[in-house]
């Protein structure tokens, strides 16, 4: 039978952890103080990584556009190479509509916070196989419960960076994406077979796992980073829920 708690957070937790929404990221309200340096470069970060997400897309669709144009072109002169462009194209294709939707889920938060997360990590599993014909296998625990929503968000945030990661650079055959539900808390499992890094390395090209560590701090939650160059990455969020005031 499956198990639907919802955990009730303590105010003053779910309160110090302003939720990242689209005004805030377009310069809404600003919180003072060390806090607000702290909310500032995180959404910063933010914006970075949307602006990123932009271009890419961007400059995808001018791809689109650029084969689009020369492939009447190449089928007069090769027909095999014709359609082997017309394949590329097609997967292409898939790959900006993917992004767009991802994009405009998390331009909705009203949206992002209302869905189910398990439905949301299979949602990033099917963009993850049109954007690089990676297969991810999304496997949700039967037991699964009713998460609060700083944590559904912030799960979600982690996958994606991590699935991002791995359409991005791992070239891996295949990728793994776990939801795993304790007695209490969740833990989120994303890996790959891919050619794998050094965790130490911390340089610029490191903003989606910057990323992912805040996010799992903003909720008290860990994060393990697990990977070696030719042994595939593995990633593990958990997180379990505050304790509550003690009895009398």
């Amino acid at each position: 039978m499956r198990r639907t708690p919802i955990w009730s957070l303590p105010r003053r937790w779910s309160a110090a952890r302003p939720r990242r929404t689209l005004w805030a990221l377009v310069g809404g309200a600003r919180t003072p103080g060390c806090c607000g340096q702290v909310e500032e470069a995180a959404i910063s970060r933010e914006r970075q990584r949307l602006i990123r997400d932009l271009h890419d897309a961007v400059n995808q669709i001018h791809a689109v556009g650029l084969i689009a144009e020369v492939l009447p072109r190449i089928y007069e002169r090769n027909p095999e190479q014709g359609r082997q462009r017309l394949e590329e194209l097609g997967a292409l294709t898939q790959e900006v509509s993917a992004q767009m939707q991802a994009l405009i889920l998390e331009l909705q938060p009203a949206v992002l916070a209302d869905a189910a997360l398990p439905d949301l990590l299979r949602q990033l599993g099917q963009s993850a196989y049109r954007r690089a014909r990676i297969p991810v296998k999304v496997e949700v625990d039967e037991h699964w419960v009713a998460l609060p929503v700083e944590v559904r968000e912030a799960s979600y945030h982690v996958a994606r960076e991590a699935l991002n990661n791995v359409a991005r650079h791992s070239g891996a055959n295949k990728g793994g994406l776990a939801l795993v539900c304790p007695e209490t808390g969740v833990r989120l499992i994303i890996e790959d077979d891919g050619v794998g890094f050094d965790p130490g390395d911390t340089g610029p090209g490191r903003l989606g796992f910057r990323i992912m560590r805040e996010q799992a701090a903003s909720l008290g939650a860990t994060l393990d980073v697990h990977s070696a160059p030719g042994k595939g990455t593995r990633i593990v969020m958990s997180w379990s829920p505050p304790a509550g005031p003690p009895s009398r």
